[in-house]
């Protein structure tokens, strides 16, 4: 600066400073010297205070959002922030916002964020906010970056068991059946479409299909299932399986990550095996029949009462046993009992003719029938025949027949015989309407 008015006691001028290099210094003091030409030479000190402007801070930063891997719950994402800015800006502070949770970082000179965040369907949300070491008052943003994913799917066949078999019981018209109880589990974005099989097969050659609702199946009271099966015991197998129709595909889902993601599990299936019990044994009298009366000899021996019948019985009733007994029409006691040999005719009946033998007297007798299982004793049941009349036969006797006397007359013409004749009639009240001649 050059003083160009001598004659001047004073002289004003306007000094630019220019500055270079780091902006983070505001604050400094200006030294002037003079030099006048006849070597006249003045200091002078005054304070420079630098106004930076926030425009002049010029940024380029771009911030990317990568779905880098998931499990099933969680999904981890890589939010980053990449750029540039001049000396004017200062160093670069960035914080990171999750925008659907309102939760936010604090600034820091890390360009990157790993989130690891709660897996859902549907769009993620976030905010890169910057500050720089010039402009701390200020913060500048992105305007917010956002991306969309699927979660993943997992089903689980949580339960397939058998939970009772209910014994035939032909007491109570009880059919025998089987009785299932299954539930699942689905985590995740599986759709609303699932394919449920259950299948339940026996040894005996049977086949049954359920029809299992996936609502109820996915519920925590899960569903029962009941079928009525073969009356006999048999070993049952049951199969279950479920297949989630629209979820992602392993493949698809995979290629949301950029790092290895959760594989789905799009289907299970599981297996049980069980005996049904042996139906409760119970007996039943079919048929009891008087079939008629002899004589075993004659008027000397016993009556003879000839019965049929039929039982039947639970194949459980492994020890099955009858007794028949013969009662008179005073009902006072039983006369005699026999046990019946029974003869298998199918599965679950039996046929037997017998007799039984009582006393040759005429009356009405009647027979009473009890069945049984003899390692069950306590269940009997009984049935009777009507009263039948035996009616002995009347059998007359010649019990002497010999000659007492003979005498001839004089002329020896005539002979004049006597006899000792005893006659007897046998049977009890047999011969009542017949009348011996001799």
């Amino acid at each position: 600066m050059w003083c160009n008015q001598p004659d001047s006691s004073s002289n004003a001028a306007t000094v630019v400073v220019t500055q270079h290099g780091d902006f983070g210094q505001t604050h400094f003091t200006g030294i002037v010297d003079i030099t006048s030409s006849n070597g006249t030479h003045v200091q002078a000190e005054t304070p420079l205070e630098l106004y930076i402007q926030p425009s002049w801070c010029n940024f380029n930063y771009e911030t990317g959002l990568t779905f880098w891997t998931d499990s099933l719950t969680k999904v981890g994402i890589n939010h980053t922030a990449s750029g540039t800015a001049n000396k004017v800006c200062g160093t670069p502070y960035i914080a990171f916002k999750y925008n659907n949770e309102d939760y936010e970082t604090d600034f820091g000179e890390v360009a990157s964020h790993y989130w690891s965040l709660p897996s859902r369907t549907g769009s993620y949300s976030f905010t890169t906010y910057f500050k720089f070491s010039n402009f701390m008052d200020y913060t500048f943003s992105d305007n917010g970056i956002s991306g969309t994913w699927t979660q993943g799917c997992g089903v689980q066949i949580d339960q397939a068991q058998f939970t009772q078999f209910i014994c035939a019981d032909n007491v109570t018209n009880t059919d025998a059946s089987a009785h299932i109880f299954v539930n699942g589990t689905k985590i995740g974005d599986c759709g609303n479409d699932f394919t449920i099989t259950a299948t339940l097969t026996g040894n005996d050659g049977s086949s049954y299909n359920f029809s299992v609702d996936s609502e109820a199946f996915f519920s925590n009271a899960g569903q029962s299932l009941s079928q009525q099966i073969d009356r006999e015991s048999a070993q049952y197998s049951f199969t279950l399986g479920v297949v989630a129709n629209d979820a992602e595909s392993v493949a698809d889902h995979q290629a949301q990550t950029a790092s290895e993601g959760y594989v789905q599990v799009l289907s299970d299936s599981a297996s049980t095996t069980a005996t049904s019990c042996v139906p409760i044994c119970n007996v039943f009298i079919n048929d009891l029949q008087f079939l008629g009366y002899r004589e075993e000899s004659d008027w000397q021996g016993p009556m003879l009462a000839t019965y049929s019948g039929q039982i039947s019985a639970e194949q459980s009733c492994d020890n099955l046993s009858a007794q028949l007994r013969l009662r008179g029409e005073d009902e006072t006691s039983y006369i005699t009992a026999v046990v019946p040999e029974l003869t298998k005719i199918d599965e679950y009946n039996f046929n037997f003719t017998t007799t039984v033998s009582g006393p040759n007297l005429y009356g009405n007798y009647y027979a009473k029938l009890q069945a049984y299982d003899q390692d069950n004793e306590v269940d009997k049941v009984w049935d009777q025949t009507e009263e039948a009349l035996w009616d002995p036969p009347c059998y007359l006797d010649i019990l002497k027949f010999e000659r007492t006397n003979q005498v001839s007359s004089v002329d020896n013409i005539h002979t004049q015989l006597s006899y000792n004749i005893e006659v007897a009639e046998h049977g009890d009240n047999a011969c009542r309407d017949t009348h011996l001649e001799v």
